[in-house]
């Protein structure tokens, strides 16, 4: 009987799922990885390839008539991984469905016109869900080399490590936040080991809390020669010039806090560590958000070409269960982030 409604409707798997789609293109929750990963399009879920090393060949001179010097190519360590798909759904009950029924009456027009707002509504969160995990695992794979699995089905979490050289993962031995430390001077260092390591730098990434202690310790450095009571306090445009100057790179200082909701039973949620800071490259690009198709999509782009459906994108589909008394819809995303190492370079300074 559902199926019927939502088809009658309007409301056909095609259908949402161009909706969910553009939702996804408008980002409505200003989700950041956009601007650090590069959007590509992968063939499968499974990957096998090379990493990248940081080998800058250089030509000869040579006499004339003679060959030059041959192209040599580096490579680093072959990396394989195969990530599983991004999902969520949610389910619209026999007693949620009598309920509406019995709420307008019985009349199928009005009960359809009510599921034609709710089923969209709950979509939408559908696909902000996908794109929060996507945002969540891009932040952890930048900010520890890691990303954590969750079976929602048993609540178990699996740490999957990235594989990426210890050497660009850092831990402060004492936290910067600690009286005897100043955390600008620790940045500065922090910063000029970043730039012999990946190359130019465009800025850091870290928290407001991370940012209060740079203000709060700012003014000790840059106003190091007047007297501590007559020493202004220091903003962010301070901070970042005086980076500036001292790393001769143009370095922004970009916070983010915005958080997520991991379940109903927990708090908010940082998406970024607070105590991380990383180093972003001058080109801001820290890797690539692989995209792979969805079987599911392919199947409704060659029912309904016209449709113009991304078969890489948020795919909505659904199905009747318990014998026909309720719905399921499901939201599914094969995309997954794969960052380059020679972009990673972080530390952990223990502010809390």
């Amino acid at each position: 009987m559902l199926d019927w409604i939502m088809l009658w409707m309007g409301l056909r798997a095609v259908d949402l799922t161009v909706r969910a789609q553009a939702i996804a293109a408008n980002n409505p929750d200003s989700l950041v990885w956009p601007a650090y990963y590069r959007r590509t399009p992968a063939t499968s879920m499974k990957l096998s390839e090379l990493t990248t090393v940081d080998y800058r060949f250089i030509a000869d001179r040579r006499p004339w008539d003679a060959d030059g010097r041959k192209l040599e190519e580096k490579v680093g360590p072959l990396r394989e991984a195969e990530f599983v798909p991004i999902g969520d759904y949610f389910t619209l009950g026999e007693k949620e469905i009598t309920t509406l029924v019995n709420q307008f009456a019985g009349n199928r027009e009005v009960f359809a016109e009510n599921l034609k707002v709710r089923v969209p509504d709950k979509v939408q969160k559908l696909v902000m869900g996908a794109l929060r995990r996507l945002q969540l695992d891009g932040d952890m794979a930048w900010a520890k080399g890691q990303i954590n699995i969750r079976n929602p089905e048993t609540g178990q979490t699996v740490t999957v490590s990235l594989g990426f050289d210890a050497g660009r993962y850092q831990t402060a031995g004492t936290a910067w936040s600690d009286p005897g430390v100043n955390a600008l001077s620790e940045t500065v260092d922090f910063l000029l080991d970043a730039q012999e390591t990946m190359g130019p730098l465009g800025g850091i990434r870290v928290s407001t809390k991370f940012l209060r202690q740079l203000i709060a310790d700012g003014g000790d450095v840059i106003y190091a020669a007047l007297a501590a009571g007559n020493r202004p306090r220091v903003g962010a445009t301070d901070i970042s010039e005086f980076l500036s100057d001292q790393t001769g790179n143009r370095i922004r200082l970009i916070t983010d806090d915005s958080t997520y909701n991991p379940d109903l039973a927990s708090a908010k949620t940082r998406y970024w560590p607070v105590g991380h800071m990383a180093a972003i490259p001058a080109t801001q690009y820290i890797g690539e958000m692989r995209f792979a198709p969805v079987a599911r999509a392919a199947m409704l782009a060659s029912e309904v070409p016209d449709a113009k459906v991304d078969i890489r994108d948020v795919t909505i589909f659904y199905e009747s269960v318990n014998s026909g008394k309720g719905l399921k819809v499901e939201g599914q995303l094969n995309a997954f982030p794969w960052p380059d190492e020679q972009a990673m370079f972080v530390i952990d300074t223990g502010i809390t």
